[in-house]
């Protein structure tokens, strides 16, 4: 293992490109750690403040990036291909046309990249054993970055024994130049380790098991809101999951600018849970209310994705994709006979939840792998999506500061090809700007300091 530091100030590539100086996360020496790996050491401050009786909305003074300069510079990139599906790559910048709200944006930077199987490529042959190995390699343009991001939350656990099989069979066909993490709803961010070896990566995604509707609880965390009704439970996973994909989004940027994928492996999630839906391991059992209809613990679908949205933003800003891969396959219904749930609440759960994870793709650059029974071909242009790209950036002449979302559109002057690329970015609002760049408190905020007292009183 090397004794190296981690490197302090990476580049992150956050849509509006923010040159920020950064810490990067320790990595200890890189063992892929077993898929379903539970427990305290997770993310205690984010996750504390989804608990009811500490809820609490962290503080922007928390995260404190330091800017430098290119607050305004937006990173796009853009994939062209033919008729026939076939990567263009002989395109230059003059070729292309950005415009943000009508305006013409000059191209500043422009690169293309490509990446093939690693078999002439000799460093591609080597496994990552250490925290420098591993700062190396995911900052090469050649290799592509995907994590799989296994839900066990909306994953029912005969769903999730196909899934497995599935996309470990998807892994191991990936090449040298592919470097895959796992991760699920509580795994930690230190612990986001990659490997090129795909009989590594397939072994973890084989340890996958489903728990939606299961709530025996598996650490400190899920003890703590046992005893909450089934459907405030729901709400919770839901908050944990929305959650992690942000800090995995957010890790993910402070890599590189380039490309990254996550394969976010999930039922999707649901505003409501149907009275007569079975669930075990809860204090309090689902036996539902003297209402005829569901227990909606939001008000509508447009609330919950007003929550994704969050990670829609993380995404956006640090160039990430999200490709959506529905365990479910194809199918009419959400609920087997055993359960007394109405046809009616069936099919409004199995087309809330599919609409959520449509949204999730399309907004983040992705693709949702829906209602396939084979999602092998799917999976396979995901990776061609990041085999050949032009990634270029510009100085927006508008530099919004209201933390909205802004649309850009990119056009080729080259006529019969087909142009892929984001819809647009989300600006930093003047708050955000003047929090980042405020000058840090010392020492650590009341909550890691509460976590950190709260893991010194943990034996064993």
């Amino acid at each position: 293992a090397s004794s190296e530091e981690p490197r302090i100030g990476p580049m992150l590539s956050l849509g509006i490109r923010l040159s920020v100086e950064h810490p990067a996360p320790k990595v200890e020496p890189v063992r892929i750690p077993r898929v379903v790996r539970f427990g305290l050491p997770l993310l205690l401050a984010s996750v504390a403040a989804l608990v009811p009786s500490r809820a609490q909305e962290p503080s922007p003074a928390d995260q404190r990036p330091t800017f430098k300069s290119g607050v305004d510079s937006v990173t796009v990139d853009v994939t062209v291909t033919d008729k026939q599906g076939r990567p263009v790559t002989d395109l230059k910048a003059d070729d292309f046309e950005i415009r943000e709200s009508g305006k013409v944006q000059t191209v500043q930077t422009f690169k293309l990249i490509t990446t093939d199987d690693g078999l002439d490529d000799p460093s591609a042959a080597r496994e990552i054993l250490s925290t420098s190995d591993q700062e190396r390699e995911v900052a090469r343009d050649e290799n592509r970055l995907f994590v799989v991001f296994l839900d066990d939350y909306h994953v029912r656990r005969g769903n999730g024994m196909v899934v497995k099989e599935q996309v470990a069979k998807f892994l191991r066909g990936l090449s040298r130049h592919d470097l895959v993490a796992i991760a699920t709803p509580l795994s930690t961010i230190a612990g986001l380790t990659f490997s090129r070896n795909p009989d590594v990566t397939s072994a973890n995604v084989m340890g996958f098991v489903g728990r939606k509707y299961e709530y025996t609880p598996m650490n400190a965390l899920e003890q703590r809101y046992q005893d909450l009704p089934p459907e405030q439970i729901e709400q919770m996973r839901n908050n944990i999951v929305i959650s992690a994909l942000s800090n995995v989004c957010q890790f993910l940027g402070s890599m590189r600018d380039g490309r990254k994928s996550i394969l976010y492996v999930s039922e999707g999630m649901s505003g409501s849970m149907p009275v007569g839906v079975r669930t075990t391991g809860s204090v309090t059992p689902n036996i539902g209310s003297a209402r005829s209809d569901s227990q909606t613990f939001f008000d509508n679908t447009s609330q919950l994705l007003d929550i994704q949205s969050k990670v829609f933003r993380e995404a956006t800003r640090n160039n990430v994709a999200i490709y959506t891969l529905d365990p479910r396959g194809l199918t009419n219904f959400e609920f087997d006979v055993g359960e007394n749930v109405t046809p009616q609440d069936d099919r409004r759960i199995v087309q809330e939840s599919t609409d959520l994870l449509r949204v999730v793709a399309e907004q983040t650059d992705g693709r949702a792998i829906v209602n396939r029974n084979d999602p092998l071909p799917a999976l396979q242009q995901m990776v061609r999506d990041s085999s050949a790209y032009y990634l270029m950036s510009y100085t927006s002449t508008l530099a919004p500061r209201d933390g909205r979302f802004h649309e850009i559109q990119v056009r080729l002057k080259r006529p019969g090809l087909e142009v892929r690329a984001r819809k647009g970015y989300w600006a930093y609002s003047a708050e955000e700007l003047a929090a980042a760049t405020a000058t840090p408190k010392a020492g650590p905020s009341e909550e890691v300091s509460g976590a950190l007292d709260d893991l010194a009183t943990v034996t064993g």
